[in-house]
């Protein structure tokens, strides 16, 4: 993948190679005469730099002029082209330096190193990218995940299943999940038993009510006030809930429903 894009700013190629090492967390915890891996055989992505060096030979000093503008402009979206040609992939960052080279020739020709801060391990897909304002400068609360894949559960009865199909190559962390509540429904429960994960909104819900839960940030609102104490999870959990890759078996239960409460979950497949 090459990077194309700093928000709205079209990134100079100059003969560009890119740098986007992937490192993982180290779980170790040391004891004596060994170590105990507390992540097991996961892998738990660390957030990391991005850098490209390249050589510009045109028109130097505007293009130059115009990367340490894109500098000042603080957190934008970083964006990439896969081989194809047609397929991009993004994630935020923040250009953190701008290194130039100098040379005995640097009339003729202009070396620069552009080093971005991430703000999250990975990649995702474009059509989860958010709106922009002011061309690029200013941006929403991060990824909303409205304008990706999304699944609508309809539950009746209790319980209700339905299959989740991750097509990403990683483990997706990041849920949004809305909850549509009809006439009532009591202790809602969500669990994939793909990964044995659960996560339960206790008490009841009545016609009107809608819960918003980010398994990602970790927060809960009802009705758009903070909900956070109505939420239980497995004991011996980390995380809240995540879709493997592959199918995911989802099932939802309750303690009691009347009439049809609506589940939509919203997510973007992840790339490392």
């Amino acid at each position: 993948m090459r990077l194309t894009h700093f928000g709205g700013y079209a990134l100079p190629v100059g003969n560009a190679a890119d740098d986007r090492d992937i490192d993982a967390r180290s779980g170790l915890i040391e004891l004596t005469g060994g170590a105990f891996d507390m992540d097991g055989s996961l892998l738990v992505p660390t957030v990391n730099v991005v850098k490209r060096t390249l050589t510009i030979v045109d028109d130097i000093e505007n293009t130059v002029d115009a990367v340490v503008a894109a500098l000042a402009k603080g957190r934008r979206i970083l964006k990439g082209l896969l081989r194809d040609e047609g397929t991009y992939r993004q994630t935020w960052g923040k250009m953190t330096s701008v290194s130039r080279r100098r040379t005995a020739v640097m009339a003729a020709y202009q070396e620069l190193t552009i080093t971005w801060d991430r703000d999250y391990p990975y990649w995702l897909t474009t059509a989860n990218e958010p709106k922009y304002l002011d061309n690029s400068e200013v941006f929403d609360d991060a990824w909303v995940l409205d304008a990706g894949n999304k699944t609508s559960i309809t539950v009746t009865a209790s319980p209700t299943a339905q299959t989740i199909n991750n097509t990403g190559g990683c483990t997706i962390p990041r849920l949004r999940i809305l909850i549509a509540a009809g006439t009532s429904i009591t202790d809602l429960r969500i669990y994939n038993k793909t990964t044995s994960q659960w996560i339960q909104y206790n008490g009841a819900l009545v016609t009107g009510d809608v819960v918003e839960i980010q398994t990602l940030s970790k927060t809960v609102e009802k009705n758009n006030s903070d909900a956070y104490s109505s939420l239980a999870i497995g004991s011996d959990q980390v995380d809240w809930l995540e879709l493997v890759t592959g199918n995911n078996e989802l099932e939802l239960t309750c303690a009691a429903i009347t009439d049809t409460t609506t589940v939509h979950v919203y997510w973007s497949e992840h790339y490392l």
